[in-house]
């Protein structure tokens, strides 16, 4: 692992309740509009599966590789389960999109306020969390 990905998996072990109240919270209060019906539990199985996928070396470049198997299937069950009842695909991809928030504004706490590192987890998260959204309407 690199030293982003190492920060970034213990940002999201460490802080895992946290970051999972305020993912909920933002849905709930609208930072992420028209995402309702996602639970605590779909949010607590997709950060897992994206920490086991971090801990394994998976990559955003790599997203559809091996690493990222837990994370991609959390979202196409998700996905699956919202699709049932007649909801549209991009509800699953914006609750997906509204863990970033939660989680940039802890990396400066994990990496420092030194522009080359912020830069470099936040493009990682960005970029992964990215291919996980797309994932989920493709």
């Amino acid at each position: 692992m690199t030293n982003t990905t190492t920060a970034l998996a213990a940002l999201l072990t460490e802080e895992r309740e946290a970051v999972l109240s305020e993912w909920l919270a933002g849905v709930r209060h609208g930072t992420a509009r028209n995402i309702a019906g996602h639970d605590a539990q779909e949010a607590a199985t997709i950060l897992d599966a994206l920490v086991r996928g971090i801990r394994a070396g998976g990559e955003p470049a790599r997203f559809e590789a091996g690493p990222g198997t837990a994370l991609r299937a959390a979202l196409s069950d998700g996905s699956a389960s919202r699709g049932a009842p007649g909801g549209p695909p991009r509800g699953t991809s914006r609750f997906v999109l509204a863990v970033k928030k939660p989680i940039f504004e802890r990396i400066p706490r994990r990496v420092g306020n030194e522009a080359a590192g912020l830069t470099a987890a936040m493009w990682w998260v960005s970029e992964l969390l990215d291919h996980a959204a797309q994932h989920t309407v493709d």
